[in-house]
């Protein structure tokens, strides 16, 4: 019975060690998020959050990649900025997943995007015509012509560098986006990016969408914020799954 209960709690202790571990990789990656949400990505949840400007970036990663990634996102002064977080299982084989997924742009029209407003699911690109393809230090660089409601069509480019256990993915607009004949998004005042480093046999992922847009002085901001942050959350999600390969 002794060495019963010696099993048991050498078992829970392994456990909870192995929790503890999860959530210090996780807390050194991420940062102020609550004990709840490090349990929520621990457990494999897709975490959401705005941010309240680029300052308030949940990614506490170092390195050129992270340190490129935020200078990115601040050099927009963005009024609309969603993050999205995971930690998924994987190492290697993750990231390469990822970064096939990336560089299949063709493949963006099968992301889904649910919209609030209709209660309905909607492509999160309905068109997305390939302009050019290069190659580039560790990666690709795209040019694309895409439509994405509620947007008229506009140019992107998307570009992303890969190693081994990490990469770093960026998209901008390369013309205007407009909105009911409005130019709302200047060129290159749009960007998504991505940060996805493999370590101790996970692949911690951060994205985030950032715009910068003139919304009629708050008057469509209803519409236009819950629409960019669904669509943000559509793709960041979407990448994620990729990271075990799903289809």
């Amino acid at each position: 019975m002794i060495f019963r209960r010696i099993g048991i709690f050498a078992a829970a202790f392994a456990l909870g060690g192995a929790l503890a571990g999860a959530q210090e990789g996780a807390a050194a990656f991420f940062q102020g998020l609550s004990k709840d949400e490090l349990a929520a990505l621990d457990r494999g949840e897709v975490l959401v959050r705005g941010a309240d400007g680029s300052g308030k970036l949940a990614l506490a990663a170092s390195g050129a990649y992270p340190d490129r990634f935020r200078s990115r996102i601040a050099s927009l002064e963005p009024n609309y900025l969603t993050q999205v977080m995971a930690v998924v299982e994987g190492g290697s084989e993750g990231i390469e997943s990822l970064r096939r997924s990336l560089s299949d742009v063709a493949g963006y029209t099968k992301i889904i995007y649910h919209s609030p407003r209709y209660d309905a699911d909607f492509p999160l690109f309905d068109k997305m015509v390939l302009k050019s393809r290069q190659s580039a230090p560790g990666g690709e660089a795209v040019e694309t012509t895409q439509h994405m409601l509620p947007f008229e069509e506009f140019g992107s480019a998307y570009e992303y560098e890969a190693s081994a256990d990490e990469l770093y993915f960026e998209s901008s607009n390369t013309t205007s986006l407009r909105y009911s004949g409005f130019e709302a998004v200047k060129k290159g005042d749009m960007a998504w990016c991505l940060y996805a480093k493999a370590s101790g046999g996970r692949v911690y992922y951060y994205g985030a969408g950032a715009m910068r847009v003139f919304d009629f002085f708050g008057a469509a901001r209803g519409r236009l914020e819950p629409s960019f942050t669904g669509r943000v959350e559509a793709f960041m999600r979407f990448m994620s799954g990729k990271i075990k390969g799903a289809p």
